[in-house]
């Protein structure tokens, strides 16, 4: 076994540095640490979004608002094309306009209302700064940073009065009131930067009144330091507030997009100021029309970057680049508000999206990488809808959609099928009645889909249906939950069932919980359940062997996590997490070993897109039935808590063998979730799945009945979260086919 697992090391690419890497042997186990889940966000709200280049980085940071578990200001990175949270240990309570400061290499972000306050963030952390002296409570007021004199300069604003016109400097220790002869006329939203070229500050536009927003500005004005003079200019791009700017080193000019024009619609042109003159940017490209985005110059990538805003649909997380030809998307767009969408989790797409969106006419496929959501273009599509269904298929590698509720009301009885690149509509010989709301699940050890209840035009049933493939046939169970819509359903892969939780009978929310073998339901009754709830989201954690709920909807909105171990519920505390949410789709990205969680709060527009990170620990699950052999059906596992920890010996436990001595061969496969079952009838072992692709192997013998085999994990970084599938085969001449029996097969992550 030293060997062929050696073998597996050397597979991952990492140079040898030791003679083994795991051991038939004996050695003291040494528990894992424990960690914690932690919902992380996938993309960055817009919320109040403002961005900066931090010069010592190197990079572009991003600060918005967030609400929970308390408000404060969230801090992303942008590396590599792609956003990534940090966790500073103070964080201000909100955001405001923020700068860079050059000459303290730190960013600046002042915060005017309800409660005045400058914080500074030098890299790693945030302050707060202490001043004598601070500009009176205000919002949406213009901030930059004046290179020429290595100041913060601050503009306007809005208070309770109305529109202000203070100038206000920071040298980095204070805050002082500049007095100018002459300054603009007072106004809020401005777009302001810092032209390097003329030493100067620009300032375009900006709104009057709060009660009138259709009164906004299209003057251009000038600050040196000590006066404001405005500029003449020839043409002067439409009046607007809520655009944003930002000063292009490489180019030397201003470079403004989007805002509010005076009928409070969002803009989506480019213009660009050389310090005399506004000048419209014919591009080939343009980011979709927005105000209140944020822009920073990316001195790194020599370009202008823009990110979020708000459009008449609601917020907006893309993000663009401007290298003053063109604009270029460098992140996409969260796909427009849903609800009641449909999510699977895809091996070749990570993440797979269809329908809930109530706007849309067209239907929309989209998949999530992990990075960014892409629209697919299948040549076909089912109509766009809510409340369908959808597994994968992972025996066909193919994703499975039925039924749903056409935006007409129209309900739908159809079964699409999804290959990675198309559509394509089945035509089965019967099929369930259009309905919506019904629960789905894949059977990966029967290659069954399964279908619970829905509503349909005459009332909610509590049918039992499965789908082969090509036909659908319905089941009738001696026992079967009471009809309801709005439940959801996952296949247990380590127990062989269908799990189905909650839904609304018509008359109050469920929270039953409900087992599904193939042949009957059975009701589990667990000592602890989540409260009642429909519209919730369910996904099924492979790696771990726990069904996971999120949200829902009973009295209220629910944002509430839950885990099924097969025998009882748990409540798991997170901290940051989503808000309350129903109708969302939660979906376990198996490649990734994560769940994404895709949804709008109740009450808003927001876009959210989240990721559930497993606790940095050792796992080990069983994964799919085995074949039945003259001893029962040979099972794969391990003793209780005993996970593949580096540096402790994992005890494997081979049960159910044939009463007589024999030998039996243990599969091992990298990365097994990658790959499909097999059925094995063709090989003389009817009824039998492969599933995991062997890539080693070692004969193991055995003196019948139970073997234990302890498996040595080195304790080297070199194997920090290497997945390891496994699964052997019996020589048994008393099994069906006279060869042999395969147990279950099992996932272990190493940590």
């Amino acid at each position: 076994m030293a060997d062929v697992l050696d073998d597996v090391f050397v597979a991952c690419g990492a140079r040898r540095r030791w003679p083994t890497v795991l051991l038939l042997a004996p050695w003291p186990c040494i528990a894992a640490p424990c960690g914690a889940q932690q919902w992380q966000q996938a993309v960055p709200w817009s919320t109040n979004a403002h961005a900066v280049y931090d010069v010592v980085a190197g990079r572009t940071r991003l600060f918005v608002s967030a609400t929970k578990p308390a408000p404060h200001a969230e801090t992303w990175d942008l590396a590599a094309n792609v956003w990534r949270q940090r966790f500073p240990s103070a964080q201000p309570p909100d955001t405001g306009p923020a700068i860079y400061d050059i000459a303290r290499a730190r960013t600046v972000m002042v915060l005017g209302d309800p409660q005045p306050a400058t914080w500074e963030f030098d890299g790693t952390n945030w302050s707060r700064a202490t001043t004598t002296v601070a500009p009176s409570p205000r919002s949406r007021f213009s901030l930059s940073y004046d290179l020429a004199r290595m100041l913060v300069v601050l503009f306007g604003g809005v208070d309770a009065r109305g529109a202000r016109n203070d100038t206000w400097e920071f040298d980095g220790t204070n805050w002082r009131q500049i007095t100018p002869p002459i300054a603009p006329p007072p106004r809020f939203a401005a777009a302001m930067c810092f032209d390097i070229a003329h030493s100067a500050m620009v300032l375009f536009g900006g709104g009057i009144s709060l009660p009138d927003p259709d009164q906004v500005l299209d003057d251009t004005w000038q600050f040196d330091g000590t006066a404001w003079t405005q500029v003449g200019v020839p043409k002067a791009p439409p009046a607007r507030a809520g655009a944003a700017a930002t000063f292009d080193v490489v180019r030397t000019t201003t470079v403004m997009c989007g805002g509010f024009d005076s009928n409070k619609l969002p803009l989506k042109d480019t213009w660009v100021f050389d310090g005399s003159k506004w000048t419209l940017q014919q591009t080939t490209h343009l980011p979709p029309e927005r105000g209140y985005a944020t822009m920073t110059y990316d001195w790194t990538r020599r370009c202008a970057l823009l990110f979020g805003g708000s459009d008449r649909a609601g917020e907006r997380t893309d993000t663009w680049q401007f290298d003053g030809t063109d604009w270029l998307p460098l992140r996409e767009n969260s796909p427009p508000p849903r609800r009641d969408a449909a999510m699977v989790g895809d091996r070749a797409h990570g993440a797979l999206l269809f329908g809930g969106n109530y706007e849309a006419t067209v239907a929309e496929t989209l998949t999530w990488d992990g990075m960014d959501w892409r629209r697919l273009q299948p040549r076909s599509s089912p109509s766009n809808r809510v409340q369908h269904g959808m597994v994968y298929d992972a025996r066909r590698a193919r994703t499975v959609l039925f039924g749903g509720k056409e935006l007409t009301g129209r309900l739908r009885d159809d079964t699409w099928v999804f290959d990675g690149a198309d559509w394509r509509q089945l035509a089965p010989a019967t099929a369930p009645a259009p309905r919506l709301g019904a629960a789905m699940a894949y059977d990966d050890d029967r290659d069954r889909i399964v279908l619970f209840g829905g509503a349909t035009a005459g009332a909610r049933v509590d049918e039992t249906w499965e789908f082969d493939g090509a036909q659908w046939q319905l089941r009738r169970p001696l026992h079967a939950p009471r009809a309801r819509d709005g439940a959801r359903m996952v296949y247990d892969l380590a127990r062989g069932r269908a799990v189905l939780f909650g839904g609304h009978d018509g008359v109050t929310p469920l929270a039953d919980t409900w087992q599904y073998d193939g042949a009957d339901w059975a009701l589990a009754a667990t000592p602890t359940s989540p409260p009642p709830r429909q519209s919730h989201t369910m996904s099924y954690d492979a790696h771990r062997a726990l069904t996971v709920l999120f949200g829902g909807v009973g009295s209220a909105a629910l944002g509430d996590l839950w885990e099924y171990d097969g025998h009882d519920w748990t409540a798991v505390a997170v901290g940051a997490g989503p808000d309350t949410m129903f109708a969302a789709v939660l979906a376990y990205d198996a490649q990734r070993r994560r769940h994404v969680l895709h949804g709008t709060p109740p009450g808003t527009t927001r876009r959210e897109t989240w990721e559930l990170l497993s606790p940095p620990v050792a796992t080990f699950a069983r994964y799919g039935r085995g074949c039945p052999g003259s001893g029962g059906v040979p099972t794969l596992d391990t003793n209780d808590g005993e996970r593949p920890a580096l540096g402790t010996t994992l005890p494997l436990v081979l049960g159910a063998l044939p009463v007589k001595a024999g030998f039996a061969i243990l599969g091992v496969a990298f990365e097994p979730t990658a790959a499909a079952q097999q059925p094995l009838d063709a090989t003389g072992l009817p009824g039998c799945l492969l599933w995991i692709t062997p890539a080693f192997d070692r004969v193991i013998a055995h003196n019948g009945t139970t073997v234990t085999v302890p498996m040595q994990v080195p304790f080297d970084p070199l194997l920090h979260g290497l997945e390891v599938g496994l699964q052997f085969v019996s020589f048994d001449t008393g099994a069906p086919g006279g060869l042999g029996a395969l147990s279950n097969g099992a996932l272990l992550v190493l940590q």
